[in-house]
């Protein structure tokens, strides 16, 4: 079992999640700022996984990555939260300053840690453990929860701290957080041999009580939902295996569903758009890119009165979207430059050429970028 860290100094949330499309780390060092209007608000002696005003994650001693470490930005403080920790490139994270929760992976080496620990909040360990998110006060994974035989979805508010999880006969298949504590989910069903019945995955909501199953067509499956606590994007799956074909569904807070894209073809029997990598939803707004049938990506904004437009149609060709601001705006990716279109989405201004980066996030109405040693924040107008 993992051992548990040394009391912080003060709380913080630290969120570590293989696999997740949001971080794509190259390494460590400091790097700089492309122009003038970044600051760098922190640097770390490492490989920086996430940072906020506040607090660092990072880890040392590369290539081996073994000393997980949270730092107070205020104070310079560092803290060693975890050795052995097994924790390198490639591996999400997040901080916020409410508790904390960490994704050790399967623990493929002797002696290193595996599954999900929480820090802060309930101290939960689930050994299988997958897919942590972390938002706010939240904290939310997948597993079983200290060796109970139920796979469940789990939600801890770490201030309370206060651990809720989902019945033991829902099948979690994937889920997104919201700021408010807010989860949808898609799932299907145990059977009585413990079997998966995922077939025809549907909609649920859940903010701590009895989650509310919010769609019933038996013909269809619903993937990859995320939420803004308000309104929900999914995709609505028919057929299954590599003839599965999905288009992306808008509900709003009141259940009107429209569609948002047409039909998509499976890639390799995945769907060809996935959740928070390629669809996003914040303050209203929803913004997605999708594939046309050469294979190029469009982004496209849903604003909060409803009109679907795209995102700078002369957008140079390999243009990829990257991350969703609170008013509307869209972080944008060509060739290593990030660019930034804000309403109505005409055009685009060069935020400078980064190459690979990792989080993107929004503190405060800022825009934060984490790049390999940093944390910059944009101070443009």
């Amino acid at each position: 079992m993992p051992i548990r860290p040394s009391t912080l100094a003060a709380p913080a949330l630290v969120l570590l999640a293989a696999g997740c499309h949001e971080i794509d780390l190259p390494g460590s060092g400091g790097g700089a700022p492309p122009d003038s209007s970044w600051t760098q608000v922190v640097s770390v002696p490492g490989l920086l996984l996430d940072a906020s005003p506040q607090w660092a994650l990072y880890v040392s001693d590369p290539p081996s990555y073994d000393f997980l470490h949270l730092r107070n930005v205020g104070t310079g403080e560092d803290r060693t939260v975890r050795a052995e920790s097994n924790i390198g490139p490639g591996m999400p994270a997040w901080v916020t300053a409410a508790g904390g929760i960490v994704d050790y992976g399967l623990g493929s080496f002797a002696g290193k840690p595996r599954g999900v620990q929480e820090f802060g909040g309930s101290g939960a360990v689930s050994d299988p453990g997958f897919g942590p998110l972390a938002r706010g006060r939240w904290a939310a994974w997948r597993g079983r929860l200290d060796f109970s035989p139920a796979f469940q979805l789990h939600r801890d508010d770490v201030l309370g701290p206060t651990l809720v999880s989902t019945p033991a006969a829902l099948a979690v298949e994937s889920f997104d957080l919201a700021d408010d504590g807010t989860i949808a989910f898609a799932a299907g069903t145990y059977t009585a041999d413990g079997s998966c019945a995922c077939d025809h995955t549907q909609l649920y909501v859940w903010s701590g009580g009895a989650p509310t199953q919010l769609t019933t067509d038996a013909g269809v499956a619903v993937r990859g939902p995320v939420t803004d606590g308000s309104a929900i994007l999914y995709l609505r799956e028919t057929g299954t295996g590599t003839s599965a074909t999905h288009r992306l569904v808008y509900r709003g807070a009141g259940g009107a569903e429209e569609l948002l894209t047409p039909d998509l073809p499976s890639t390799g029997g995945q769907p060809a758009i996935a959740p928070r990598r390629d669809y996003q939803l914040l303050n209203g707004w929803a913004a997605f890119q999708y594939p046309d049938a050469s294979g190029a990506f469009h982004t496209f904004v849903r604003t909060p009165s409803g009109d679907v437009h795209a995102v700078w149609p002369a957008a140079p060709a390999g243009t990829r979207f990257v991350s969703l601001g609170p008013l509307g705006q869209v972080l944008l990716s060509a060739g290593g430059t990030l660019y930034l279109s804000e309403a109505p989405h005409t055009t685009a201004v060069s935020l400078g050429t980064w190459g690979d980066i990792g989080h993107v996030k929004w503190t405060g109405g800022k825009m934060y970028v984490v790049k390999e040693g940093g944390l910059y924040r944009l101070d443009r107008p």
